[in-house]
């Protein structure tokens, strides 16, 4: 294998958990601009037995779904990263185990344990999202009765 097929399994851990990190904070602050920033062009994205296919479809349902909510949270418990080379170039799995805390209007706090199982790719120079399939464990009641308080605006820059 050349020099440049080569797969850095640190850097693609590296940038693949800084994906990840990238799409909780998305969720979280119901940001339809970076949430679609992270998916390859012909991304799939599975949840609840559906399959959303495409950048402009994902959007369109992110924008859907998230709008539901005051306020989303993810938290990554665990997860792992799987580098490799395939025949189009840089690639990895992933899987993630999260917990999602939900605020809806009008209704009681939810949470929702699953896992994300993850295809990525290099498109662009960028890892994205090429399949994201994420499996419920648990929907239901958790007693967060306490203040939401919005996330506040910050602008990180270089």
């Amino acid at each position: 294998m050349a020099d440049q097929e080569r797969v850095d399994p640190l850097v693609v851990d590296c940038a693949v958990r800084n994906l990840t990190a990238q799409y909780c904070d998305a969720v979280a602050r119901n940001d339809g601009d970076l949430f679609v920033s992270l998916w390859t062009s012909g991304a799939d994205w599975v949840a609840a037995g559906h399959v959303t296919s495409g950048r402009d479809r994902i959007a369109r349902v992110f924008a859907k779904l998230r709008g539901g909510y005051v306020l989303c949270t993810q938290e990554l418990m665990s997860g792992y990263v799987v580098p490799f080379h395939s025949v189009d170039g840089p690639a990895a799995h992933a899987r993630w185990q999260i917990r999602e805390l939900q605020w809806k209007t009008g209704a009681p706090v939810s949470c929702v344990l699953g896992i994300y199982s993850d295809h990525l790719v290099v498109e662009d120079g960028s890892w994205r999202f090429a399949r994201r399939q994420f499996d419920i464990l648990y929907r239901g009641a958790v007693d967060l009765t306490g203040h939401v308080t919005p996330i506040p605006t910050i602008t990180l820059t270089a």
